[in-house]
């Protein structure tokens, strides 16, 4: 099974939505023409069911999406756990 894959989609979901998929499927990436083609092999080398492909689809959502959100909610995180470690620190440095 082939599937395409437009330019709007980053090739980072593309290798997580094949990694969540990688125990039952063999994945190969292509870039031409402004496009992805992920070729699709079974393991197990049955037939794969064609609603397959929709779910590849909304799963390759799923994981642009959230890095979408990691990338805008970044500074945000590092902020965070920088503030904590530097609360952790100093309360160690206090306890002695």
């Amino acid at each position: 099974m082939k599937i395409l894959i437009d330019k709007t989609f980053s090739k980072d979901s593309i290798l997580r939505t094949c990694y969540s998929f990688a125990n039952k499927f063999y994945f190969d990436i292509n870039e031409h023409e402004g496009a992805y083609t992920v070729t699709v092999t079974d393991i197990a080398r049955t037939e794969i069911p064609e609603t397959f492909e929709h779910e590849f689809k909304n799963s390759l959502i799923d994981n642009e999406l959230r890095i979408v959100i990691e990338n805008k909610t970044k500074v945000i995180k590092e902020t965070l756990i920088f503030a904590a470690m530097r609360e952790a620190w100093s309360n160690s440095v206090d306890d002695k």
